[in-house]
């Protein structure tokens, strides 16, 4: 099983947080909350898929031409993982990609486990993704910034899936839901190219821990 890069404080968050890379191109392929079509489905489609991938461990890493890229392992580098000192992860990963490949990423996803007990993690406030720090930068550039950018164009509001994704990972069974933003930028040109993301998750303490992620990818795209 692959398992995602979560952040375990207790067994009530053990499926805990997922906080990856927006990776180029702009907000085009964005769009209101899951009603872009970006190569043939829309934004809360696209998560589902990767995050299926990316849970389960035995789903292809590709639908058609659109690549689901791995993330970085990340090492927590600073922090006490309280909402005024996040726990800082900081990861990098080189990728290769073949020429017309577009691909997708989650920016920042909570994915909820269900329990031994029947129990399942809660939901977050939509305003946990909508108002994140996210900056996010191609080759030097930058592409998302939260300062100046709405991120409810990239908000995927509470998707179930179904059926559960097996998790085994006592006292966790599975994961029944996501929620989170995400993108699906079109194919980056023959060459090298360098992306960013700095992105952070702060939730109420009473809930769980807050985490934020530098993460670093290369990405070489050859014949």
């Amino acid at each position: 099983m692959r398992l995602a890069p979560v952040v375990r404080w207790s067994a009530r968050t053990a499926a805990g947080l997922l906080l990856a890379a927006l990776v180029a191109a702009g907000p085009a392929d964005a769009g209101p909350p899951g009603q872009s079509k970006a190569y043939g489905k829309s934004l809360t489609e696209w998560t589902t898929l990767y995050l299926e991938w990316y849970l389960g461990g035995d789903q292809p890493d590709h639908v058609g031409k659109v690549q689901f890229l791995p993330l970085p392992n990340g090492e927590q580098e600073s922090g006490t993982g309280t909402p005024m000192d996040p726990a800082v992860y900081v990861g990098e990963l080189n990728v290769t990609l073949k020429p017309g490949t577009p691909f997708v990423l989650p920016v920042a996803v909570w994915y909820g486990a269900k329990y031994e007990d029947g129990s399942v993690d809660p939901v977050l406030p939509d305003a946990v993704f909508t108002q994140s720090d996210v900056l996010v930068t191609v080759d030097g550039k930058t592409t998302i910034d939260s300062d100046r950018d709405d991120l409810t164009k990239y908000y995927v509001p509470v998707t179930e899936f179904d059926p559960m994704i097996p998790f085994p990972a006592p006292p966790v069974v599975g994961v029944v839901f996501f929620q989170g933003l995400g993108f699906v930028p079109p194919p980056l040109s023959v060459g090298t190219h360098t992306i960013t993301l700095s992105s952070e998750i702060i939730i109420d303490p009473s809930i769980g821990l807050s985490v934020r992620y530098e993460n670093t990818w290369y990405i070489t795209v050859k014949k």
